[in-house]
């Protein structure tokens, strides 16, 4: 695998990692917040800390891609969020 295919592929793997932690983190919160069921609130933090965590820590320890990808799409998808909740805050 090429250096440009590793870089491309640990940017889309952290961007999509982080905005799942994002939409599981803020579908707890509205759950928690309408006072859904206690179980329903579970077996998503179920989903999320055990399988979600485990996969990011996975794709860190095996080293496959250059950490610059991985904090970059991180950082992408930080980007995109903020400037999303500020295009709704505005309107």
């Amino acid at each position: 695998m090429t250096e440009a295919l590793r870089f491309i592929i640990g940017f889309a793997l952290s961007a999509g990692w982080s905005l799942a932690n994002y939409y599981l983190t803020m579908k707890v919160i509205n759950m928690a917040v309408l006072k859904e069921p206690a179980g329903r609130i579970r077996s998503l933090l179920l989903i999320k800390f055990p399988v979600l965590y485990l996969a990011g820590f996975l794709v860190l320890n095996s080293r496959a891609f250059p950490s610059v990808s991985l904090l970059t799409g991180l950082a992408f998808a930080l980007v995109v969020i903020l400037v999303k909740k500020m295009g709704r805050s505005r309107s």
